[in-house]
């Protein structure tokens, strides 16, 4: 499995917060805006391309230093939320 960004959304970084927020061709719609923590964040950023989550973890495990079972479970985590809210999309 990979997963991409969607189109209908972009990341920026606001005060201090990462946030994803949708791309509308009418107003924004302040409920679908996404705050990120770090992790996530670094995640969004990794899928710059599409990617498989082994791919991910590679990348994140230079950054963090955690255990490798923490952080595979994390990035599933994280992938399952983005692709669930629409913000990410799955290529098999």
């Amino acid at each position: 499995m990979k997963i991409r960004r969607s189109d209908n959304y972009v990341g920026r970084e606001v005060a201090g917060e990462f946030l994803l927020i949708p791309i509308t061709t009418v107003g924004a719609d302040l409920q679908k805006i996404k705050h990120l923590n770090g992790t996530a964040a670094a995640i969004w950023d990794c899928l710059d391309t599409e990617k498989s989550q082994k791919e991910v973890l590679e990348r994140l495990s230079g950054i963090y230093n955690v255990e490798d079972t923490l952080l595979k479970r994390d990035v599933r985590a994280t992938f399952d939320s983005f692709v669930k809210s629409g913000i990410c999309i799955v290529n098999e």
